[in-house]
């Protein structure tokens, strides 16, 4: 008889599990597999994301091409301050010739020769932001055209 109460108490516990607390901790579990699920396949909260994302970029580019823009200005106003210097140091070497002074003339020369080299550096500097520019444009207006 002790065999037996002790069966009936493990058939009552295993069957009390499947229907009580088993069902419970599936259904739990099932509710946070189901909102996970919801979560990662919800098409609005993704496509919110997506787009938020897109106008980031987006804003970003048009951060980036403001810098660019504004670097190639500020190259700009050096490359016509040398323009100007250059051109001062070669009337200046006109001027020592002018009067005698070969040596004057000399130094005023080679300072407008490297002026001249600064200038072409810089030239060529806003050449590759020109580009730079062109480049980030074309991804802004891609960026632009995807967001709206």
């Amino acid at each position: 008889p002790g065999g037996l109460e002790a069966l009936g108490v493990v058939v009552v516990l295993a069957v009390g599990w499947r229907s009580g607390v088993g069902r419970r901790a599936r259904n739990i579990v099932q509710q946070k597999l189901s909102h996970l699920m919801d979560r990662a396949e919800n098409p609005v909260e993704a496509l919110d994301l997506s787009y938020q994302k897109q106008r980031e970029a987006l804003l970003s580019v048009r951060r980036g091409v403001a810098e660019v823009v504004t670097s190639e200005k500020r190259l700009e106003i050096q490359a016509a301050q040398l323009h100007q210097s250059q051109d001062k140091l070669q009337g200046q070497a006109r001027l020592a010739l002018q009067q005698g002074r070969e040596d004057l003339a000399r130094l005023a020369l080679t300072r407008s020769h490297d002026a001249g080299l600064q200038l072409d550096s810089l030239q060529q500097q806003i050449a590759q932001l020109k580009d730079q520019e062109q480049k980030l444009e074309m991804t802004s207006q891609k960026l632009a055209a995807r967001v709206e």
